[in-house]
């Protein structure tokens, strides 16, 4: 809703002044700028879904640069959501950056108000369909 927009960017602010610290914090390291970053606002129509694949594919210096290291997404669907759209995560990825990894995968279902972060260059990962549209808000540094 057009409405809702002024109130979006402003959460967005506040995202990007509030998640860096906190995970340079968690990861040990000042790794993560709030000057560098990217967004996606993605409304995954129903029955939608997004294949398997890494968010980074360059990280091995074979593409273009892109420096996105961390993915974090936050669903914008109210609590207690239940139409499907599971993010699924592969943990037996054995660091394959090409998405076709064939390890088993863990769902995560996109609640209303979940943050989820990973590793955007080592983290396969895939969106299932789901039964309505799905909003999610994705920041990458």
């Amino acid at each position: 809703d057009f409405d809702d927009a002024p109130h979006l960017l402003a959460f967005t602010r506040d995202w990007l002044l509030t998640l860096p610290p906190a995970l340079n914090a968690l990861l040990g390291a000042e790794r993560v700028s709030p000057r560098e970053y990217g967004t996606k606002l993605a409304v995954q129509m129903a029955s939608g879904r997004y294949p398997r694949h890494v968010d980074n594919a360059c990280a091995d210096g074979g593409g273009p640069r892109d420096k996105r290291w961390i993915t974090c997404i936050y669903y914008l669907q109210e609590p207690g959501w239940d139409a499907g759209g599971a993010l699924r995560i592969y943990v037996d990825n054995d660091d394959d950056a090409r998405g076709d990894a064939q390890g088993e995968g863990v769902d995560v279902a996109p609640t209303g108000d979940r943050l989820v972060c990973f590793f955007a260059d080592r983290v396969v990962h895939e969106v299932l369909p789901a039964a309505a549209d799905r909003w999610a808000l994705t920041l990458w540094f």
